[in-house]
C-alpha cells in the first residue's frame, strides 16, 4: 500500500515552490499562508510575501505596518501577525533560525502542530507525523 501511495504521489504531486525549497522558513510561510486558504490563493500570497520577506532575518526587522500591508487582504491578518512574531523570536532565541526541536517549533507563535510537522517535513526534510 505505501509502495501504491508513493508512486501515485510520485506522478500527481504538484510542484509548490515550498516543496522544493527544502527551507524550513519557506514551509512555515506555506502552511500559515495555507491555514483556511484555497491553494491557488496561497499561490498569491507566498509569492508576494517571500519577495518582500525572502528571509526569517528580512521579516525580523520588518515593521508591523509593512507586515500586514503585505499581507494585504489576504484574510486572518493574525497570520501575518504570528509569523512576524515568530521571526523576531528565531533571532533573538534561535539565532536567527527556525529551531529543529519539535517543542522549541511548537512554542513559537502560531505554530501547532500540523504547522510544525510541515515545517519538518518540507523544510528539514524529517518524517515527522501531522
Amino acid at each position: 500500500m505505501q509502495r501504491r501511495l508513493l508512486e501515485w504521489y510520485d506522478a500527481h504531486a504538484e510542484p509548490f515552490p515550498w516543496r522544493e525549497a527544502r527551507d524550513p522558513y519557506a514551509a512555515l510561510v506555506a502552511a500559515v499562508c495555507a491555514q483556511q486558504t484555497q491553494i491557488a490563493r496561497v499561490l498569491e500570497i507566498y509569492a508576494r510575501w517571500m519577495a518582500a520577506f525572502p528571509t526569517l532575518a528580512d521579516l525580523a526587522r520588518a515593521d508591523r505596518a509593512s507586515v500586514l500591508q503585505t499581507w494585504g487582504r489576504a484574510g486572518y491578518p493574525r497570520r501575518a501577525v504570528s509569523l512576524h512574531e515568530t521571526a523576531r523570536r528565531c533571532v533573538a532565541e534561535h539565532g536567527g533560525t527556525l529551531p529543529r526541536d519539535p517543542e522549541a517549533l511548537l512554542a513559537l507563535p502560531g505554530i501547532g502542530p500540523f504547522t510544525a510537522a510541515i515545517v519538518r517535513t518540507f523544510g528539514f526534510e524529517e518524517d515527522a507525523p501531522a
